[in-house]
């Protein structure tokens, strides 16, 4: 609610902005707002597409058992240490885990 209405404030002195890079540069410069395009891009944008990512997965994984993240795609042993590849492994880092049954 606080930043709508600061964008709805800062809208009234920008009358052709149309969003908060805009406003960035008439405000700050060019380069400020180059850096928050950047920043917003890496980091916020990331982030959250990277958690709508898990939570599909997560919902896929109970619709179809066959690509829940505990669905095994391998197993081996390297040096006596049981290891167990994973779909959820193969997403998510690093991609070798130990298998709840075995002591790790």
């Amino acid at each position: 609610m606080l930043a709508g209405n600061c964008l709805r404030r800062a809208r009234r002195h920008v009358p052709r902005g149309r969003g908060q890079y805009v406003f960035m540069r008439e405000a700050y410069g060019g380069f400020t707002a180059f850096l928050y395009g950047w920043v917003l891009f890496t980091a916020g944008n990331s982030a959250a597409l990277a958690s709508m990512a898990i939570a599909v997965a997560l919902f896929l994984g109970q619709a179809v058992p066959a690509l829940g993240a505990e669905h095994v795609l391998a197993t081996g042993s390297l040096f006596g240490w049981h290891l167990q590849l994973d779909q959820g492994s193969v997403v998510a880092s690093p991609p070798w885990s130990c298998s709840p049954s075995s002591t790790c």
